[in-house]
């Protein structure tokens, strides 16, 4: 009655920590009378803690791509947006157009050149933003290969001490819950 209590009162104060495994005692009939414990069950569905990690990578994955997508957006710029790239060239192409007509007319050629000026700055500027962010992605990449070995490390050791736990028939739940 005692370790059944204990294995409630544990529930009820971990109910919402994090990689918990729910606990439950396994009980049979003794030879000589009376309850024997077999041992403390850690209730989880590996299925569904699989789900649960691919769900929060594929999260983290949309999270970044979005977060790339939106700063290259807000660099180059949505088309009915005056300085945006569409713009620029429609302005350079425009700008062409006029020069043509009248080759002669040389502030006609340098509204040429400054458009295509302004063009090259923004595709420069988009330029810097593409090898900034993949900068940012090879540093946060090596960052995140490094917490995995870690934590990868951490689990081996975390692997070491249950089964040394398990080779003196001690109770691995929480070495478990850790891991």
């Amino acid at each position: 009655a005692g370790r059944s209590s204990e294995v409630v009162s544990s529930n009820i104060a971990n109910a919402l920590t994090p990689g918990y495994g729910v606990r439950q005692l396994g009980l049979s009939s003794s030879q000589l009378g009376g309850v024997q414990i077999n041992g403390v069950m850690r209730n989880v569905d590996p299925g569904l803690l699989s789900d649960k990690r691919q769900a929060e990578a594929s999260f983290a994955n949309a999270t970044a791509r979005t977060s790339f997508l939106t700063d290259l957006e807000n660099t180059i710029g949505l088309p009915d947006e005056p300085n945006s790239l569409a713009a620029r060239f429609a302005e350079l192409e425009s700008n062409l157009v006029v020069a043509a007509a009248r080759p002669d007319a040389p502030e006609r050629l340098e509204g040429v050149v400054n458009s295509a000026r302004d063009l090259i700055g923004l595709i420069s500027r988009t330029s810097n933003e593409v090898q900034e962010a993949r900068s940012q992605a090879d540093r946060s990449l090596g960052i995140e290969i490094d917490r995995l070995s870690t934590a990868l490390n951490s689990v081996k050791e975390v692997n070491e001490r249950i089964t040394r736990t398990q080779a003196l028939g001690g109770d691995t739940s929480a070495l478990e819950d850790n891991r």
